[in-house]
């Protein structure tokens, strides 16, 4: 879709989601009122069957790091929530086609990472559809492929993170719930996979506590929450 379009903006849509009669009008015209950023950010609001059934904000955006929160899966936006310069999207280097989910996670992260700038709008110009509970999507993400491709996933993030150890370790948290998700699952080579990727960056006392098949996770000196099985983010209700 980038190398076809022709426009100078653009705007990603996964097949549950959809924009606003303006939404078009009023990104373009926010961004020639602020040509110096690489993309914008705008609201998004649930929905199950109309777009006005819920009203329950997703997400709520607030003054916490923007990493850190991605890190924590509390996911400030979603993958409509942007509109892009095209030149800068191309610069960033455009989507991850190795993974299979989480494409607009890492996306988001790398952006950030490499310094791309971006200006949020409380503005609502798009939903995103929720007509099944969280925990059947979650189901699919923890499959044994997934949980794979997460963990080459936070491999290549942490190449970006060289010089940010608190979102290394934060890596490292999300690393131990791979481990703990696929030691659940009976899926061994990717639990020792898991466990090869937190040695990295484990103190010796870690370790030791990794290798008991991670029975003393509350004990974890890691500075990290556990991760729950999918999607953390903050919700509010409309008036």
């Amino acid at each position: 879709g980038v190398k076809h379009s022709k426009g100078s903006l653009l705007i990603f849509l996964d097949s549950d989601d959809l924009l606003s009669p303006d939404c078009l009008t009023n990104r373009v015209e926010r961004f020639q009122q602020n040509p110096g950023f690489d993309f914008l950010v705008f609201s998004t609001v649930e929905f199950k069957e109309r777009i006005d059934d819920t009203n329950i904000l997703l997400n709520v955006f607030n003054k916490e790091n923007i990493i850190e929160r991605f890190l924590n899966l509390d996911v400030p936006w979603l993958t409509t929530g942007p509109i892009w310069r095209g030149e800068s999207f191309l610069k960033l280097g455009q989507w991850n086609e190795d993974i299979i989910s989480w494409q607009d996670w890492e996306l988001h992260i790398r952006a950030l990472l490499k310094g791309f700038t971006f200006k949020y709008f409380a503005t609502i110009d798009n939903y995103v559809r929720r007509d099944v509970p969280f925990e059947s999507i979650g189901t699919n993400s923890l499959s044994r492929e997934h949980l794979a491709g997460y963990l080459r996933l936070f491999q290549q993030l942490k190449l970006l993170m060289i010089d940010y150890p608190n979102y290394i370790r934060r890596l490292y948290g999300l690393g131990y719930w791979v481990a703990d998700q696929a030691l659940a699952k009976g899926y061994v080579d990717i639990t020792k996979e898991a466990i090869r990727f937190l040695k990295e960056g484990l103190t010796y006392k870690e370790r030791m506590v990794i290798m008991a098949r991670l029975y003393f996770f509350k004990q974890l000196t890691i500075k990290h929450l556990k991760m729950p099985d999918y999607g953390t983010m903050r919700k509010v209700y409309l008036q």
